[in-house]
C-alpha cells in the first residue's frame, strides 16, 4: 500500500471500466494518476461490501438447503433458460444464415435426498417470460409428484447473471444484474408464488443468489444437450437437418435414453412386490430383504412445452390474475417484532431481495438474504375495476410498428416506439426517447435505432403520449404516474 503522504506523488496507472455511451455498454481504458484510481474506488465499497455479504450468505444456504434435502421433506430445484439453441445445417446455402430457426432450451436440476436429477424442456416458443416459467413449473411439479411422492415443499433456486462488470488493474472486481425480472424477480411470479399450493397442490420458496454468481449445474446441463444436437447435426447432410423444435425435442428425448440409478423411495405396492419374489428367490437373505432395491431413471429426462399450452394458460389463469393486480403500492405498514407487515398491490423494490417464502394465498415472506432475522410480509392486494394508462401484460399481438413501449436497457427504463419486428426471432427495433424514465417530456435519441428482445419490454402505454410543434413527446400525468410507479417496483 502506499502512504497517505505520499499519494499525489504516485506514479500513474492503468484500469479499465465498463461504461454506457450512446446507449451502448463499452469497455474503456484509462491512465490516469493513482488518485484517481482510488476514488473510482471508494465510490464502489458500500455496493461492494453489500454484494460480498449476500454473495456468502446465499451461497452458504444453498449448500445447507442441498445437504439437508430428503425425500420425506423438500426438494431443491435450479432451473435457468439457456441459451436458445440455433439448428445449424451441414452445405447449407448461404442465404439460410439470415433465416435460422431456433428452440428454447429450459434447464432444471433436482437434488432431492441423495439423488440428483437432470431435466430438459424444449419449447416452441420464444418469448422468455413469466408465463413460460410457470408452464415450466406444472411439468416439474408433475414430475416430482410421480417420482418421490412423499416431497412436501419445492424449493426453487435461481443463479442471477452479470450484465456488467467493472475491472480496476488486479485489484478489484464487481458485478451488477438485472436479476431476471422478465421472467423470475418480478410480482406476476411473486404473486404466482403465493398461489402455488393451490395451484399445484405442494408449497414452494424462491431461493436467489446474489448479482454475477449465474454459474450452476443448470448451464452443463444446457451446454451437454446443445453440443450433443449440434455435433450430429454437422456429421450429418441436409436429409437429417432439424425442421423444427418438436426434431430437436425428439432426438434429445432419443439421445439420453441412458438409465442411471436412482435410490428414490419405493412406493408400498411396490414393496410388497419385491418382497414377494424375494420370498421365492431360493438365494434371498435376511440382509437382502432390509435393502430397497434401487430404481432406474434417465440420465436426462426431456418434456416438451408447446407454445399453444403457454398461450392457453396464460389466456385462462395468468392473464387475469395478473390484471387484477392492483398498480398502485402500499396503503399500510404494521410493524411486529422484526417483521414489517405491508398491505399492498405491488412489492416495490423487488431485486433487494433474495428469499421469498409463500405463507398463504396472496400473502409471501420476502428477506434480504435467506438467513435474515428481519423480514417483509407482504400481503397483495387486488383491484377488479383498473384502468391504467400502462399495459403490463403484453403478446406478440401487441408488438407492431408504432407502439410506444417501456423497456429496460442498461439498468435504465426508456421510452422507445418500435420501428419493426422480428418476433420469430422474439426481437423488436426501436427508437429511444431520452431522457431515461421517469421524465414527462422527452426527445428522440439521436443515436441509432436499437435491437432488443421482447423479453426487455416491462409495458407499453395504452395511449400514444402527445407530439410537440418540435417532435418531442409529452406524457399526460396519468401516464407519467403510471410510469413512475413502475420505476419504483424495479
Amino acid at each position: 500500500m502506499i502512504d497517505e503522504d505520499d499519494i499525489d506523488e504516485a506514479p500513474e496507472t492503468n484500469w479499465s471500466l465498463w461504461i454506457t455511451s450512446n446507449n451502448r455498454v463499452e469497455l474503456q481504458h484509462f491512465h490516469a494518476s493513482f488518485p484517481s484510481l482510488i476514488q473510482q474506488l471508494n465510490s464502489r465499497w458500500s455496493s461492494f461490501i453489500t454484494h460480498t455479504y449476500v454473495t456468502r450468505q446465499q451461497r452458504e444456504h444453498i449448500k445447507t438447503l442441498k445437504l439437508t434435502s430428503a425425500f420425506t421433506t423438500f426438494a431443491v430445484v435450479h432451473v435457468d433458460f439457456a441459451e436458445n439453441f440455433t439448428f445449424v445445417i451441414q452445405k447449407e446455402i448461404q442465404s439460410a444464415y439470415w433465416n435460422t430457426k431456433q428452440s428454447t432450451l429450459y434447464t432444471v436440476v433436482l437434488d432431492i435426498g441423495n439423488d440428483h436429477r437432470n431435466m430438459v424442456i424444449i419449447s416452441n416458443r420464444m418469448q422468455h417470460d413469466t408465463a413460460f416459467v410457470y408452464c415450466t413449473q406444472q411439468l416439474i411439479v408433475k414430475f416430482i409428484r410421480e417420482e418421490y411422492p412423499t416431497v412436501s415443499k419445492i424449493n426453487y433456486v435461481r443463479y442471477e447473471i452479470t450484465l456488467f462488470q467493472c475491472y480496476f488493474s488486479d485489484l478489484f472486481s464487481f458485478s451488477y444484474s438485472d436479476g431476471a425480472p422478465s421472467q423470475y424477480k418480478n410480482n406476476n411470479n411473486v404473486v404466482n408464488l403465493s398461489v402455488h399450493e393451490q395451484d399445484f397442490g405442494i408449497k414452494a420458496v424462491w431461493t436467489f443468489t446474489s448479482s454475477g454468481h449465474g454459474k450452476s449445474a443448470c448451464d452443463g446441463l444446457g451446454a451437454v444437450v446443445k453440443s450433443s444436437a449440434r455435433k450430429f447435426l454437422l456429421k450429418h447432410g441436409p436429409e437429417m437437418a432439424f425442421t423444427s423444435a418438436k426434431d430437436f425435442y425428439n432426438f434429445t428425448l432419443d439421445k439420453t435414453n441412458r438409465t442411471i440409478i436412482s435410490s428414490k423411495p419405493v412406493s408400498s405396492s411396490e414393496t410388497a412386490k419385491n418382497a414377494i419374489q424375494s420370498t421365492n428367490n431360493d438365494f434371498s437373505s435376511d440382509e437382502d430383504a432390509d435393502v430397497t432395491n434401487p430404481k432406474s431413471a434417465r440420465s436426462i429426462e426431456v418434456e416438451w412445452l408447446d407454445q399453444a399450452h403457454v398461450e392457453k394458460t396464460f389466456e385462462d389463469i395468468l392473464k387475469p390474475r395478473w390484471t387484477n393486480l392492483s398498480p398502485r403500492s402500499n396503503e399500510s405498514i404494521l410493524c411486529t417484532n422484526y417483521h414489517f407487515f405491508f398491505i399492498l398491490a405491488r412489492i416495490l423494490g423487488i431485486r433487494g431481495f433474495h428469499q421469498f417464502d409463500a405463507i398463504s394465498t396472496h400473502k409471501i415472506r420476502c428477506r434480504n438474504v435467506s438467513s435474515s432475522v428481519n423480514s417483509k410480509l407482504y400481503h397483495f392486494k387486488f383491484n377488479y375495476d383498473v384502468h391504467a394508462p400502462i399495459k403490463r401484460l403484453l403478446d406478440h399481438k401487441d408488438f407492431h410498428k408504432g407502439i410506444f413501449l417501456i423497456i429496460e436497457h442498461n439498468d435504465m427504463v426508456y421510452l422507445a416506439q418500435i420501428i419493426s419486428t422480428d418476433l420469430q426471432k422474439g426481437q423488436l427495433t426501436i427508437s429511444l426517447f431520452l431522457p431515461a424514465l421517469p421524465s414527462k417530456k422527452l426527445s428522440t435519441s439521436r443515436s441509432s435505432p436499437l435491437v432488443i428482445q421482447t423479453t426487455d419490454v416491462v409495458g407499453s402505454l395504452i395511449n400514444a403520449p402527445t407530439k410537440t410543434k418540435s417532435n418531442d413527446v409529452l406524457l399526460t400525468d396519468d401516464q407519467f404516474l403510471g410510469i413512475e410507479n413502475l420505476c419504483e417496483e424495479l
